[in-house]
């Protein structure tokens, strides 16, 4: 009697320890989708602006940045699905083995050339050499774009946002860093 009881307090403790988990999830899938959706926004204003008359270059990088938030945004909303395996306790990660240099430069670039809510400026400094490590491309890149969207939301116009990537032994690190208001 008393082992299952034992056994009961413990399923209970992993319910909620679920329950919280999805929440913080679908509370964080909330948030990463209005990056890209703020981006389409801003741009589908600016091609409705009788103001300007965009080149067709800048119309091409307009609808390229829109297509492509769009497409993260559609990846984000394919993950709503992973609450159910949430709730399983079955999150499928699926590593494969990148340079992080290469694909860190990727994420910020990206980020930054479809970012137009904020004018700051933006360094990336990585390694000399290589370092390859197996990450789940999908969500690495959602902690760094995460990262990056606070940094930008938070922060006055011309503030420097900087990315950084050292090398450990048998790790990486990734420090992302502003000369902003800062936080508590």
């Amino acid at each position: 009697l008393k082992k299952l009881t034992n056994m009961l307090k413990e399923s209970e403790l992993q319910q909620k320890k679920i329950q919280q988990t999805r929440e913080e999830w679908i509370s964080g899938l909330s948030h990463d989708l209005k990056t890209p959706l703020s981006t389409i926004y801003g741009y589908a204003v600016m091609l409705n602006s009788s103001d300007y008359n965009w080149t067709e270059d800048e119309v091409r990088d307009f609808y390229l940045s829109i297509e492509q938030n769009a497409s993260y945004m559609s990846d984000l909303i394919e993950d709503i699905n992973l609450t159910y395996r949430i709730k399983n306790n079955a999150l499928p990660m699926y590593r494969e083995e990148v340079d992080i240099n290469d694909f860190i430069k990727e994420v910020v670039n990206q980020f930054f050339r479809t970012n137009v809510e904020n004018h700051h400026f933006y360094t990336v400094d990585v390694e000399d050499n290589p370092i390859f490590y197996k990450i789940d491309k999908k969500y690495f890149k959602r902690i760094i774009v995460n990262l990056l969207s606070n940094a930008a939301k938070y922060n006055l116009e011309g503030t420097s946002i900087g990315v950084i990537v050292k090398q450990g032994k048998g790790c990486f690190s990734i420090h992302v860093q502003d000369n902003g208001i800062g936080m508590d």
